[in-house]
C-alpha cells in the first residue's frame, strides 16, 4: 500500500473524485448500481443519500477520496443490532490493500460508535474474488479488534446466499465480520 488510509464524511466538493469510481463500468459491475453517466445525477445522489448519512464515508489516500465505505441497516428480527458493510474503490487502487485497510478501520469505528451493535455482516458476489479476499484478510486480523465474551471471531466462515443487487439475483456469500450469535 502506497500511503496510509483513513475515513471521513463526504463533502459535496468530493464530487469529481466520487465521479471517478461511480462512472466506471468496471467498478459498477461489482456493485448494486449501474455506472453513472451524468454528474448532475451523481450530485443529486450525494445530496440526498451520501451527505445526510453518518455512515457513508470517503476512503482517503494521499488526501483525496478514492472510494467509499458504508454501513447499512439490516432487515428482519434483531435488525436494530445488525449492520451490513459495503465498500467501493476506484480501479486504480484495486489490489493495493486500500479496501482491506478501510474495512478494518470501518469495523473498528462501527463497534465503538454504534450503540448496541451486535453484528457486522457483508455480502459479496461469488464472482468477486477480490472482495472475498478483503473480507478474509480483515477476518484473519481478529486479534486487532476487541472481542466480547460470547462474541464470535471475525469472519465466522462463509454462508452461501442468493440476494438481489441492482435488480438482478446474485449468487454469493455472506460473512460475519464481527458479532454475536444471531437473535431468534
Amino acid at each position: 500500500m502506497a500511503a496510509p488510509v483513513s475515513l471521513r464524511p463526504f463533502d459535496l466538493s468530493d464530487l469529481d473524485d466520487f465521479w471517478i469510481w461511480a462512472s466506471d463500468k468496471h467498478v459498477a459491475a461489482n456493485c448494486s448500481w449501474d455506472a453513472y453517466t451524468s454528474k448532475d445525477d451523481l450530485r443529486r445522489f450525494m445530496e440526498e443519500n451520501v451527505l445526510p448519512s453518518p455512515w457513508y464515508r470517503a476512503i482517503i489516500v494521499s488526501g483525496r477520496p478514492v472510494g467509499v465505505v458504508l454501513l447499512m441497516s439490516s432487515e428482519g428480527v434483531g435488525s436494530q443490532f445488525r449492520r451490513e458493510i459495503g465498500y467501493v474503490l476506484a480501479r486504480e487502487w484495486w489490489g493495493k490493500g486500500v479496501a482491506t485497510a478501510a474495512v478494518r478501520i470501518a469495523t473498528e469505528a462501527a463497534m465503538s460508535e454504534i450503540k448496541g451493535l451486535e453484528r457486522l455482516e457483508a455480502l459479496v458476489e461469488e464472482v468477486n474474488k477480490a472482495s472475498q479476499r478483503v473480507l478474509e484478510k480483515v477476518g484473519r486480523k481478529s486479534g486487532s479488534l476487541p472481542e466480547e465474551e460470547g462474541s464470535l471471531p471475525l469472519l465466522k466462515g462463509w454462508k452461501e446466499e442468493r440476494f438481489s443487487a441492482g435488480g438482478r439475483v446474485c449468487k454469493g456469500f455472506s460473512a460475519l465480520l464481527w458479532g454475536q450469535k444471531e437473535r431468534h
